[in-house]
């Protein structure tokens, strides 16, 4: 099944035998599974065949010898038709809910369940538990959760074995894939906790069975499927109750939620991070530059107390707390969080969350086509309201999904909250179309603002109106393909742009 190939550990003892080292694998394996267990995990039966696996995959192409392919059918490929690959690839097992009418591949055993999808994630807590000596870290928010993991990532690599969620790989899939991919040498894993409805990030905690906790913030986010902000907050609170007692949970002070969060924890451990609220590890004495952000962090835990300057060669205020929170993780894996501030200085955006990239005709591009909810475009403006020097400041606002019924008004009232802050609007889809018109309401003039229903003419409309000095955010949700506009609009020489 086609799917990006996935890396292996990272850290300072994770160097060794490559990936599809039989042996090395072997050798560091967690689990050592036979047909009866499989079944026995996944409620299914054996149909035929012994032998031991030592690892899952859902990937025929990217499949390591002795590991169980899982047949999962998605929307756009079966599984079961790439049956005889996964025996090439070195397949000890199949777990199939179906047999093929080309009957079942030889030298491997196979197991049949009744939901794939749901086996695929009750093998991923198996091979939880059956983790060592392993901390793991579960991060959800309505906001930030990648950033901070690669944050996250990039101050610990040096010092713990870790493995980190690709990409923002955090539903029933992508978690399991994450938990896959440690080893008996594994001493960190970061992963990730979406949620689009309720009940899910329950379930994923559940398999993740996190260490340590963190919730970055609660916002508007995923309205459809949770109703209101409420239900939005009972979600995420929901990881705390699945750390266990003597567990610990990272907080965001600066969060309006954080007082009610911390009626949650019970007896939990809490490290606090924040700018505008008092907490364990705070920014003070912020200065935007045009190379990012340098300020001081405060370390005002009991005992340990300390300042460190930080140059976090990033934009905008959302991005200093997503650093704090990922020095608030490290510190809770014992390490002091001002002797990391050095590290910030290589920091890197993570892909398409306002990224500098270099523009046709000179202008300059904010990338933070990702993903889009109410709470990231106001963070994303912030930046664009500090930005100096530009000719004009364009705004490309592409629909956000999944804000439930009273999405129509949501995008209405943040064209009325753009006034006075863009010089253009371009928009696409019928939702945003919806803040262009009430932009043009408060505009001085009508042709401030434009609306497209498709993304061609958009791209043409960029081309024939951008010019040197133009600054330009792209900012919508994933289903509007905007990265896809973006790329079109990008120099040939297209690194990141030039500083404000």
């Amino acid at each position: 099944m086609a799917a990006t190939k996935l890396g292996g550990l990272e850290g300072p003892q994770a160097a060794g035998p490559g990936p599809v080292d039989r042996k090395a694998a072997e050798h560091f394996a967690v689990v050592h599974w036979g047909p009866e267990d499989v079944a026995r995990i996944t409620g299914g039966e054996v149909l035929r065949g012994s032998g031991l696996v030592r690892g899952v995959s859902i990937n025929s192409r990217t499949l390591r010898p002795g590991e169980l392919f899982v047949a999962y059918k998605g929307p756009v490929h079966d599984g079961h038709c790439f049956l005889e690959d996964a025996r090439r690839a070195g397949a000890a097992g199949l777990l199939i809910t179906r047999v093929p009418k080309g009957g079942l591949p030889k030298d491997c055993f196979v197991v049949r369940c009744e939901d794939s999808a749901r086996a695929f994630l009750q093998l991923s807590r198996a091979y939880r538990e059956a983790l060592p000596a392993c901390t793991v870290i579960g991060i959800t928010g309505t906001c930030g959760k990648t950033s901070i993991k690669d944050f996250a990532r990039h101050l610990l690599q040096a010092r713990r074995v870790l493995v980190a969620a690709e990409k923002s790989y955090n539903n029933r899939f992508g978690l399991p894939l994450t938990l896959f991919r440690a080893d008996e040498r594994c001493e960190v894993l970061l992963c990730e906790l979406g949620t689009n409805h309720p009940g899910e990030l329950k379930e994923l905690a559940e398999v993740a069975q996190p260490d340590i906790g963190l919730i970055s913030m609660i916002g508007r986010g995923h309205l459809e499927g949770f109703g209101d902000l409420e239900g939005v907050f009972e979600e995420k609170a929901s990881l705390i109750e699945q750390i266990a007692p003597d567990g610990l949970v990272v907080l965001n002070a600066d969060d309006a939620f954080y007082p009610r969060l911390l009626e949650r924890v019970g007896e939990r451990r809490v490290l606090s991070y924040g700018v505008t609220h008092r907490a364990d590890l705070q920014a003070g004495a912020l200065r935007p530059r045009a190379d990012g952000v340098h300020f001081e962090l405060f370390d005002q835990r009991p005992g340990v107390e300390g300042k460190a300057q930080v140059h976090l060669p990033l934009y905008g205020l959302h991005n200093v707390r997503n650093f704090l929170a990922a020095l608030a993780l490290c510190a809770a894996l014992g390490e002091d969080p001002k002797d990391l501030c050095v590290e910030a200085a290589s920091l890197l955006p993570s892909p398409r969350r306002l990224e500098l990239r270099k523009g046709i005709a000179g202008a300059t591009i904010l990338d933070d086509s990702y993903n889009a909810n109410p709470e990231s475009l106001m963070a994303a403006l912030a930046v664009l309201d500090s930005w100096s020097g530009a000719r004009r400041k364009i705004l490309v606002l592409a629909d956000m999904g999944e804000l439930g019924e009273d999405s129509l008004s949501l995008h209405q009232a943040l064209g009325h909250q753009l006034k006075g802050r863009v010089d253009l609007l371009l928009t696409l889809g019928p939702l945003a179309a919806a803040s262009a018109e009430a932009f043009v309401e408060e505009a001085p003039r009508p042709d401030m603002a434009r609306a497209f229903l498709q993304s061609e003419p958009l791209v043409q409309a960029l081309r024939d109106l951008l010019h040197e000095g133009d600054l330009v955010l792209f900012k919508g949700s994933r289903m509007m393909e905007l990265d896809c506009v973006v790329d079109q609009c990008l120099a040939q020489d297209s690194g990141q742009g030039p500083s404000n």
